[in-house]
């Protein structure tokens, strides 16, 4: 009794030193995220985001009006696009908003409502993303499994479902408690995502660099060798826009602990940290427009083949 007495002390002692340091973390962050907010870093902020939206509004907008336009249903796939589209062009629509606290320089109370929509583009778009990801890999991995189970146009509602309800709570949540408050445990998430990302990536050019029966000495098919470019380009562009934000957890643990105050360049990495993952809205129509040039291209070569058989049959005869 009294060792079991001693370990729920010990247990409780031990909980109590990790939520005393949670706090103190969250505090000196907040208070160094606060004085940087008062800073001119509107060279780094402003050309990002002006560049986010130039290039992901109109990309996005072109992809909504892609999907919509269709006569027929929306395919399993373009379900996880469309919602996709949606939370990127709100994000998009948003970022004035930042782009006017940043040139003001006097956040006030505009602070938290952008730090909300801010977390459309941190845990939104990377969420479905990751689906996007994994449904790739597991089309291509195992096809087999994929067919039978996951080709259904339910499970992407549900899954969109579950992205959404998740995003808009975490967003609430940053409204009322702050993003610097909640920048540790966001920066653990995002890099999950990350790193499931890059393992389904990797994992789709694997299994696209394997001979499929028939190959022979081959390289590989046509429609593999675009699949896997495609998927490569996509890899590429994970990395450089996602890269950063696998040292952002262990980079706001230095900051918290060594820095009681905001310096010009500890808030200039911040700004950079805060401001390039959203060029990730740009990557789903490019993961999404690849990948319907793909079955365009398939299509056609199947269609040019069927029809030069069919020639070829008509003057045998």
């Amino acid at each position: 009794m009294a060792n079991s007495t001693s370990n729920e002390t010990q247990a409780a002692t031990i909980y109590s030193n990790i939520s005393s340091q949670t706090t103190n973390i969250q505090l000196s962050l907040q208070s160094i995220a606060d004085d940087c907010n008062q800073e001119a870093f509107s060279c780094v902020r402003l050309p990002l985001e002006i560049s986010t939206i130039v290039m992901g509004l109109p990309t996005n907008v072109a992809l909504l009006w892609l999907l919509m336009r269709g006569e027929k249903a929306l395919s399993p796939f373009d379900v996880l696009g469309l919602n996709l589209a949606i939370l990127n062009i709100i994000y998009c629509l948003g970022l004035p908003l930042d782009v006017y606290i940043t040139l003001t320089k006097s956040p006030g109370e505009l602070l938290p409502a952008s730090e909300s929509l801010y977390i459309l583009n941190t845990i939104g778009c990377p969420l479905l993303l990751t689906s996007m990801c994994v449904e790739r890999y597991m089309a291509t991995a195992h096809a087999v499994f994929y067919m039978k189970y996951g080709s259904k146009r339910e499970y992407r509602a549900v899954c969109s479902a579950l992205v959404w309800i998740i995003t808009l709570g975490v967003a609430v949540i940053t409204y009322l408690e702050r993003l610097p408050e909640l920048a540790l445990i966001l920066s653990i998430i995002l890099e999950i995502f990350l790193l499931v990302m890059a393992a389904c990536l990797i994992g789709i050019v694997r299994a696209l660099r394997k001979k499929g029966p028939g190959e022979g000495q081959k390289s590989g098919s046509w429609v593999k060798k675009r699949a896997l470019k495609n998927t490569l380009t996509m890899l590429v562009l994970t990395a450089v826009i996602y890269g950063p934000v696998l040292g952002l957890f262990p980079y706001i643990l230095t900051v918290s602990k060594n820095h009681k105050e905001a310096t010009y360049e500890l808030c200039l990495i911040l700004n950079i940290f805060h401001t390039i993952p959203s060029l990730g809205v740009c990557i789903g129509p490019v993961f999404y427009v690849s990948r319907a040039k793909e079955l365009a291209c398939w299509k056609k070569k199947a269609e040019h083949e069927q029809t030069t058989t069919t020639q070829e049959t008509q003057h045998h005869k």
